[in-house]
């Protein structure tokens, strides 16, 4: 049955397309809108759904185990939020990937995205550091030391994002 993994395909698709909207938003303005949070988090039902059409059930989502690991990644995310160290954008957008990796990608999911987010971090300080270099070497030499430097780690969060569309299409690849 063609109709599942093209079905399959197309959400998965509009699943890094979400994605790819959240890292641009974040990179641009430092915010993830709820509204792309929320549409990741609908699109793992409709990917549910459309997982029912796969010939003899190869497609089936553990759809139990990603509520579960949602609601976990929610419930720490709130956690780290009331520390101040994560936005709640970036909470509500790893918890809503969360639902998509489920219990079986979930550690490649936080992998990824740690990894991402220490190279993220360290461009950013990299940027900020040859900013203060020139800019005391036009003269300028007004830069705060101490300020605070925002990191858009939604950017992180899409690419282990993307390492979960990843392994989900090549599941669908390996059982077609």
């Amino acid at each position: 049955m063609v109709l599942g993994p093209l079905l399959y395909g197309l959400v998965i698709l509009g699943f890094v397309a979400l994605l790819a909207a959240a890292a641009v938003s974040d990179v641009r303005f430092y915010r993830i809108p709820n509204r792309l949070c929320a549409g990741v988090a609908i699109l793992f039902a409709i990917f549910c759904l459309v997982s029912l059409f796969g010939a003899d059930n190869l497609f089936r989502i553990d759809w139990l185990g990603g509520l579960m690991v949602g609601a976990a990644a929610m419930a720490i995310g709130a956690g780290v939020f009331a520390l101040g160290l994560f936005g709640g954008g970036d909470v509500k957008l790893i918890a809503a990937i969360a639902l998509w990796a489920g219990p079986q990608e979930i550690d490649g999911f936080l992998i990824i995205t740690t990894l991402a987010g220490g190279v993220v971090a360290l461009l950013i300080l990299l940027a900020h550091t040859l900013e203060r270099i020139r800019n005391s070497v036009n003269g300028a030499g007004k830069v705060v030391s101490h300020e605070k430097r925002k990191v858009p780690y939604g950017l992180a969060i899409a690419a282990g994002g993307l390492f979960v569309a990843g392994r989900l299409l090549a599941v669908q690849s390996f059982a077609a």
